[in-house]
């Protein structure tokens, strides 16, 4: 479940991007972002994560 607007949404979390700069980017609602975010956080097995630990893993597995 790892598509490529998971992927951008990483990318721009990383670059300092707050959710409703990132809404309007990817043109996904709040709710959309943070079901996706959710997403992510269960493909790298976060249990309890901010976007901070999202981009941390990302960074170490080569996703971004």
């Amino acid at each position: 479940i790892f598509d490529t607007t998971n992927r951008e949404l990483i990318k721009l979390n990383a670059k300092g991007l707050k959710t409703k700069n990132i809404m309007a980017e990817l043109n996904l609602s709040k709710s959309a972002i943070d079901k996706r975010k959710a997403q992510i956080r269960d493909f790298f097995e976060i249990e309890k994560g901010n976007d901070e630990d999202i981009i941390q893993i990302a960074k170490k597995k080569g996703y971004i």
